[in-house]
């Protein structure tokens, strides 16, 4: 180990520090010691726990509202009200379709900052096995994959791959992975879903033939409401969170998660989590 950072909170000062030790050598690879940087960022740290806490609060807060439009639109379209004309019809229909993208930016805001705010909840940590629960999203996307005549693979093994998580939270990474290659992969392309193990670690993998990820932005995609710029994303609908949301479930377990990918060759969505001990499942 020549770097490591992390963060450190100490009961007794009631105070969290930012902690940096690295190596320190010569020009001639002598060792000269070691340094230690210790920050105090517990005014930060309770700046961004109130920003994240506040941003939970109002989109809570806009799902009463937002729920009794999409019901009145509802009501007016369906004549319930009273009769309409086609015109009238056609705006009510862009109206709730536009309520609708609000609700499900507001459900995707409320996911990743309660993955944030993780220490102030109970998480469900149970034994999963990532090859069964693969297997049932492939079933579950098969017909969507089917309707697109997209080529639907799976490489999975035969042996369990399980892994201390919330199935869950598990089940909305595999979505959000599946539901990004839908999207992006053109009609008869093809989607590779796959799993291994290889040591102490499970990977897992989501492969398509869509129109690939430049270099340069590999690892912005995986912040919050980022896209991919370019004329062909612009006419894809979404919010920039699947990927984030993503990577906020795996590394809370321990993982990580990256893109490898080509222009013009497709891209391979990869995570991976630490393996549950056979001697203590």
């Amino acid at each position: 180990m020549n770097v490591l950072n992390r963060i450190q909170k100490v009961e007794k000062l009631k105070s969290i520090f930012g902690v940096h030790i690295q190596r320190l050598r010569g020009r001639r690879g002598s060792e000269l010691g070691w340094m230690v940087i210790l920050r105090d960022i517990t005014a930060d740290w309770e700046m961004d726990r109130l920003r994240k806490e506040f941003i939970a609060k109002i989109t809570h807060e806009l799902h009463s509202p937002l729920t009794v439009i999409s019901e009145g639109i509802a009501l007016v379209l369906e004549e319930k009200t009273g009769g309409i004309n086609e015109d009238q019809k056609r705006c009510l229909s862009y109206a709730k379709q536009n309520v609708k993208r609000m609700e499900r930016l507001i459900d995707n805001l409320l996911r990743i900052t309660r993955l944030e705010l993780r220490d102030a909840e109970l998480e469900r940590r149970r034994s999963v096995d990532l090859r069964m629960l693969a297997r049932q999203m492939a079933e579950s996307y098969s017909p969507l994959m089917q309707a697109k005549q997209i080529r639907f693979v799976q490489q999975l093994p035969d042996q369990d791959l399980r892994v201390q998580a919330d199935r869950d939270r598990l089940t909305q990474v595999f979505a959000n992975l599946l539901d990004n290659a839908l999207k992006y992969t053109p009609v008869q392309g093809l989607i590779e879903l796959g799993c291994k193990s290889e040591g102490s670690k499970v990977f897992c993998w989501v492969r398509d033939t869509g129109p690939g990820v430049p270099e340069e932005e590999q690892e912005k995609i995986f912040q919050k409401f980022y896209r991919v710029k370019n004329a062909e994303n612009q006419e894809k609908r979404g919010h920039g969170l699947g990927l984030a949301i993503a990577r906020e479930i795996v590394q809370s377990y321990g993982g990580k998660i990256w893109v490898e990918s080509q222009l013009g060759e497709g891209s391979t969505f990869l995570f991976y989590l630490p393996l549950i001990d056979p001697e203590v499942r």
